[in-house]
């Protein structure tokens, strides 16, 4: 009995974000707002504000509509997930720091000790890293 890993849902592509600003300028306008604004802060500024204006429906559509959309999928992945997996995961509530026991339910016995065998390299790495003269204290 192994923990099973959900298939990512096909989500919906956020075509708003695709949606072209269209910002129309009158003839002459940018070159006398241009010669009115003092210096690059308060083009940068202006220049915000307009862009601001022209996205916040499409932002607004992602934010309400598009992320509620990924959301509910997303949520129901995992519902189905806690569903097929509920008797794994209350044994792994009822394992009560059983490190070994969660190991192997979880990873299944073959993976399990290869993780053990690893651990254990590691922990020799860390001695000879430490101290590496000391190469009796990490052979045994």
């Amino acid at each position: 009995m192994r923990l099973s890993v959900p298939d990512i849902p096909d989500l919906p592509a956020p075509v708003g974000i695709a949606g072209t600003i269209a910002m129309e300028f009158k003839e002459g306008w940018l070159t006398s707002w241009w010669r009115r604004t003092r210096g690059y802060k308060a083009f940068a500024r202006r220049f915000g504000d307009l862009i601001s204006a022209e996205t916040t429906d499409f932002m607004e559509g992602l934010k309400t509509g598009h992320a509620i959309d990924v959301t509910a999928r997303l949520q129901s992945v995992l519902k189905d997930l806690m569903e097929q997996n509920r008797d794994i995961l209350y044994e792994i509530g009822d394992s009560r720091g059983d490190k070994e026991g969660l190991e192997t339910l979880c990873l299944g016995a073959d993976e399990a000790r290869k993780t053990k065998e690893l651990d254990a390299l590691l922990d020799t790495f860390e001695v000879l890293a430490t101290d590496p003269q000391d190469v009796r204290h990490a052979a045994q």
